[in-house]
């Protein structure tokens, strides 16, 4: 169980290291996108650069162009001074329009010029951008030479982890054929069980019959039994009447009634030997009906226990109705044997009496 366990944790493991390789996958992609992106920008920025440099030489191309053409004018006007004053004169309107044309010139090239230091200074920023991402793409290629490192060592792992799940599992059913032996011996044992326990139940049925017999005759004889005690309860009931007559009448007797009393006490005695003689019958009917009871009780949970079934209802409230009649059995014992009380008590009165 503990190598399982161990297999199973390695088999987590192999996921958590597949669920990593895969993110570090998607951000080796990102990083990629990235440098691309990167690598577009840095190449729209070169692209820029060499328009830059295209109109900084198309400016110096037309200030030379401009010199040259300072430089004819400025030839033009010597010539003009050297001819004549007169023809100056004559070429002022000229030379008027040739300073405005200078004086534009002038400002066309201070402009250009004012745009080239723009461009010379958007020139240095994109150079110092191109800097930072060349330091950016070289952190980015660091990393990912070490990601692609993790990831092969991640590979290496979940080649062997995969190898020892395919052992695991290669055991686990082994095991599994192991335990389906295992199963099928409980199953034969549990349909011999099944057959055992069917021969039980026929056999409590049985003794369930038996018993069932012994408690009807048993019945019987305690209702024979009941019967004899109501009528010993009639005649104790007139032996203590007429001992009570005797008593109001007792005052002129002499002494021939202490042979009376003598026959009274024989009489109390064999009544007082069948009470015990009674008494101890039922008690060993009693005990016998315990002991029945119990014996029921112990078939009743061992059937409980082995076969997961139990004595109907209504066969246990039958047997305790057969049983139940043993109690009221005792019950009228009690009360013959206040009446044997009753009637010794008076012996005894009589006795003080007569002083016999």
């Amino acid at each position: 169980m503990k190598r399982l366990e161990e297999r199973q944790l390695d088999l987590e493991t192999v996921l958590k290291n597949e669920k990593k390789t895969n993110l570090y996958k998607e951000k080796l992609e990102l990083i990629d996108s990235t440098v691309q992106s990167h690598g577009e920008l840095i190449e729209s920025l070169q692209k820029q650069g060499e328009i830059m440099d295209e109109n900084l030489n198309i400016t110096s191309r037309e200030k030379s162009q401009l010199s040259r053409k300072l430089s004819q004018l400025s030839r033009k006007i010597n010539e003009m001074d050297q001819n004549n004053t007169a023809a100056f004169l004559d070429q002022y309107g000229y030379w008027k329009e040739t300073d405005n044309i200078v004086k534009t010139l002038s400002n066309y090239v201070d402009s250009l010029q004012t745009v080239s230091n723009k461009s010379v200074q958007k020139v240095k920023g994109i150079d110092e951008k191109i800097a930072m991402m060349e330091s950016r793409l070289v952190k980015d290629n660091r990393r990912n030479h070490d990601i692609t490192n993790r990831v092969e060592v991640l590979e290496e792992l979940s080649a062997h982890l995969e190898q020892n799940v395919s052992e695991a599992f290669a055991e686990m059913e082994d095991r599994v054929v192991q335990d389906n032996k295992l199963i099928r011996n409980i199953t034969n044992q549990v349909e011999v069980l099944e057959e055992l326990s069917a021969h039980m139940e026929q056999n409590i049925s049985r003794i369930f019959a038996d018993m069932k017999d012994r408690m009807v005759k048993d019945n019987r004889i305690i209702h024979n039994i009941t019967d004899r005690f109501e009528v010993l309860e009639g005649l104790s009931m007139q032996l203590e009447q007429n001992l009570s007559k005797i008593f109001a009448k007792f005052g002129n007797m002499d002494e021939n009634m202490s042979g009376r009393f003598g026959n009274i006490e024989q009489a109390n005695r064999n009544y007082t030997s069948f009470l015990d003689n009674l008494r101890r019958e039922v008690e060993t009917i009693q005990e016998q009906s315990k002991n029945q009871s119990s014996l029921l009780l112990d078939i009743n949970s061992r059937i409980c226990n082995d076969n997961g079934s139990s004595i109907r209802s209504s066969q246990l409230h039958e047997l305790e109705s057969l049983s139940g009649s043993s109690n009221s059995l005792q019950t009228r014992v009690a009360r013959l044997e206040q009446n044997k009380n009753n009637m010794t008590s008076v012996i005894e009165n009589l006795k003080e009496v007569t002083g016999t």
